[in-house]
């Protein structure tokens, strides 16, 4: 299995906005193949101020169908689009990290 970890700084007093938009991502990935679950986190501790989201998937030829499919989808790109354009999170502070699940 492999887990995808996304991460940002949120915007002063956007928040709600983030949240939800994040949770609008999570919607989308779930409708994909080879996704298997997808969740929106705020930190109880530590990164205040930050938005986490875990993606799961079967594999990791999963991952990059998924990555290359949502090119192509109109939702997933109207999402991303409003991410870009709102600001929801601060510039240049969205981060990806990959792991793999030991089994």
């Amino acid at each position: 299995m492999i887990v995808v970890v996304h991460r940002a700084t949120i915007s002063p007093g956007k928040t709600s906005e983030a949240e939800d938009l994040w949770k609008r991502f999570d919607s989308n990935f779930k409708k994909q193949p080879g996704v298997e679950n997808s969740i929106t986190m705020r930190p109880l501790q530590g990164l205040h101020g930050r938005i986490m989201g875990a993606t799961t998937y079967s594999s990791l030829a999963a991952w990059e169908e998924h990555r290359k499919k949502r090119k192509e989808d109109p939702e997933f790109q109207a999402l991303l689009k409003e991410w870009t354009e709102k600001q929801y999170t601060v510039p240049n502070t969205f981060e990806r990290y990959v792991h793999e699940v030991v089994e």
